[in-house]
């Protein structure tokens, strides 16, 4: 994937990220958020 755009009389071709960028799992998220949430409780107990 590529953007292109024109400045004045030149053109420059800006590349994109590439095929395929890489995309979080649900269950990476879930177990993050468990995480944090587990130690917002055990801050909250100490």
């Amino acid at each position: 994937m590529c953007a292109k755009y024109y400045k004045g009389s030149t053109q420059a071709a800006v590349p994109g990220p590439g095929p395929g960028g890489t995309v979080p799992e649900p269950a990476t998220l879930l177990l993050v958020g468990l995480g944090l949430a587990g130690l917002g409780v055990m801050r909250r107990r100490g």
